[in-house]
């Protein structure tokens, strides 16, 4: 118990007070459900849309975002336009490699659906783009080992424990055009109308 103590206080003297106040900020700032234990939110992950994908937030390659349960803060917050549809988001310290060792110089909103997210590339009217063999083009994030093992969890509770407790580095951003600006149809269901430039950023495990 001792060790995780000390483990957890040299935890929060490299990420420093300045950061964790914009990390708290950062998760006020957030309209959503709080909750009060990491345990709270796994628990109340267990029901939810697998393969869900909100907004990203801003990433750059070489960005390092921590997500240890000790400096981050979790919430559930309305993501489109519609407000109708919710995404688990980690608000957490984030930084560059300086020397070896990240600095950790700001507070960064990460959805753990963005570890196994993947584009449908779609045309300016937002239907499908097909290759050569008529198969839809999608992008993803096949053979980086994070987003293998993240497409492979079945469940958003599995999802967002996968997510906490580790130091991710995005490794790389792959762009292309997928849907947007959806319609609802007569069935319910809703269809893309128009594309826009979207990313995939791909993460390596550093801590």
């Amino acid at each position: 118990m001792a060790d995780k103590k000390n483990a957890n206080d040299d935890l929060l003297k490299i990420v420093g007070d300045e950061v964790m106040a914009a990390v708290n900020a950062a998760s006020n700032d957030l309209k959503g459900d709080s909750f009060e234990t990491v345990e709270e939110a796994l628990k109340a992950a267990g029901a939810d849309d697998a393969f869900f994908n909100p907004t990203l937030s801003q990433y750059r390659e070489g960005l390092c975002i921590n997500t240890h349960r000790e400096v981050a803060k979790i919430k559930k917050v309305a993501v489109g336009n519609s407000g109708n549809r919710k995404a688990w988001c980690i608000t957490c310290p984030a930084g560059y490699m300086k020397d070896g060792k990240v600095v950790y110089n700001q507070a960064f909103n990460f959805y753990p659906s963005t570890l196994r997210k993947q584009i449908q590339v779609t045309d300016e009217l937002g239907d499908q783009v097909l290759d050569e063999n008529k198969q839809p083009v999608v992008v993803d994030g096949t053979g980086n080992p994070t987003w293998d093992k993240a497409r492979a969890i079945g469940n958003p509770e599995d999802l967002l424990e996968f997510a906490l407790d580790k130091v991710f580095q995005t490794s790389e951003i792959k762009r292309d055009f997928g849907p947007s600006v959806f319609v609802e149809q007569k069935d319910g269901s809703r269809k893309a109308t128009s594309h826009k430039l979207t990313s995939v950023p791909l993460f390596n495990v550093i801590g």
